[in-house]
C-alpha cells in the first residue's frame, strides 16, 4: 500500500486520503480510493481514465459511494433510526444483550445478527436480509433519479457565478440638509493649503535624504584620508628614526676607527678646513636640524613620540661639544 500511495502522489500531486477498500468478499485486485483537491487535477486524470502503478496501466474511475442504511444504534435493526425506537433497552452491537447498565454488562465476544439471528455483526454485508435491504434501495434510488424526484450534484464542471442582486449594495440616500457654500469654500481652500503643505514637506524630505547621503559620502572620504595621514606620520617618524641611527653609527665610526687610523697616517688632514674634525662637527649640527625640525613641522599631535636618545648623543647636541683627540 505504501508503494501504491508513492506512485499515486507522484502522478497526481494533489492526492490525499488514499485508502484501500475492504470487501466482504474476495476480489482479483487490490482498490485504493483517495480525494484529489485540485480540480484541474481530477478532470484531468478522469479524461485520461488510465494511472501508472508500478510499471502498469491501471483504470481510474470515479469513486461513487454506496447508498447509505437506515438503522437503529439500539436495537441495530434496519428501516428506522434511533428516536423511532419506542423500547428504552439498549442493545450490544456485538452480542445483542441489554446494556442499560453498562458496568454490568459484560460482553461474550460472540457475534450476532439483529436482522437474521446468525453468527455475524448485524450490518455485516453477508446478511442476507441486509443484501437484499441494499438491492431494493438502490432499486428505489435510481428509479427516483430517472423520475426527476432526486438529482446528482456534478462537481466537476461547477463554475462558481458572481450575481448581484439590487438590494445587496443599497444606495445611500442624498442629505436633505441645506448646503452652505461659505463652509464649502473654506474647505476647498483649506484641502489646497494641505496639498500644498504636503508637496513642500515632500520636497524637504527628499533634500534632506539627499543631504544626509552627501554627509555620508563625505564622511567615508574623511575617514581614508585620515588614515592616509596617520600612515603618513608613521613612515616620516620611522625615516627620521632611522636617519639619526646612521648618523650615530657614522659618528661612532669616526671617533673610534677613522681618527685612529689618520693620526697615524697624516696627522694634517685632522684640523684641516676639509679635515676630518670638520666632517664630524658637520654631523653633529646634521643630527641636532633633524631633530629640532621634525619637532617644529610635526602637525599631528596624536602622532607617536620620538624614541629617546641616549644621555651621552642628547649632551653632545646640546653642548655642542667638539672631539679633541689627544695625539698619543
Amino acid at each position: 500500500p505504501e508503494l501504491v500511495k508513492q506512485e499515486i502522489q507522484r502522478t497526481i500531486a494533489s492526492a490525499d486520503n488514499i485508502k484501500q477498500i475492504h470487501y466482504a468478499y474476495e476480489r482479483k485486485s487490490n482498490d485504493f480510493r483517495f480525494t484529489v483537491t485540485d480540480l484541474i487535477e481530477y478532470n484531468t486524470a478522469l479524461e485520461l481514465g488510465r494511472i501508472s502503478i508500478c510499471n502498469r496501466w491501471l483504470t481510474l474511475t470515479p469513486f461513487l459511494t454506496g447508498y447509505r442504511m437506515t438503522f437503529c444504534t439500539k436495537c441495530w435493526k434496519i428501516g428506522h433510526v434511533r428516536e423511532q425506537y419506542k423500547a428504552s433497552l439498549q442493545l450490544c452491537r456485538v452480542c445483542l444483550d441489554e446494556t442499560s447498565k453498562k458496568e454490568e454488562h459484560n460482553c461474550n465476544k460472540i457475534q450476532k445478527c439483529a436482522q437474521c439471528g446468525g453468527e455475524h455483526h448485524s450490518l455485516h454485508g453477508l446478511c442476507h436480509v441486509i443484501q437484499q435491504y441494499r438491492s431494493e434501495l438502490k432499486e428505489d434510488v435510481n428509479k427516483a433519479l430517472e423520475s426527476g424526484k432526486l438529482h446528482r450534484n456534478d462537481y466537476t464542471n461547477q463554475q462558481n457565478v458572481f450575481s448581484m442582486k439590487d438590494q445587496d449594495f443599497p444606495p445611500l440616500g442624498e442629505s436633505k440638509k441645506p448646503r452652505q457654500a461659505i463652509w464649502n469654500h473654506v474647505q476647498t481652500e483649506v484641502r489646497t493649503d494641505d496639498s500644498l503643505c504636503s508637496k513642500t514637506l515632500l520636497l524637504i524630505n527628499e533634500n534632506m535624504v539627499a543631504m544626509h547621503n552627501s554627509n555620508i559620502r563625505i564622511e567615508e572620504k574623511l575617514e581614508k584620508l585620515d588614515t592616509k595621514l596617520n600612515q603618513t606620520a608613521l613612515d616620516t617618524e620611522l625615516h627620521q628614526t632611522t636617519i639619526i641611527k646612521l648618523i650615530e653609527h657614522v659618528h661612532l665610526l669616526i671617533q673610534y676607527t677613522i681618527w685612529p687610523v689618520t693620526q697615524q697616517i697624516n696627522p694634517a688632514l685632522l684640523n684641516c678646513a676639509s679635515g676630518l674634525q670638520s666632517a664630524y662637527d658637520k654631523l653633529v649640527e646634521l643630527k641636532t636640524n633633524v631633530c629640532k625640525d621634525y619637532k617644529i613641522r610635526r602637525k599631528r599631535a596624536d602622532s607617536p613620540p620620538m624614541q629617546n636618545i641616549s644621555p651621552s648623543t642628547a649632551e653632545e647636541i646640546n653642548t655642542g661639544k667638539i672631539l679633541n683627540m689627544k695625539q698619543s
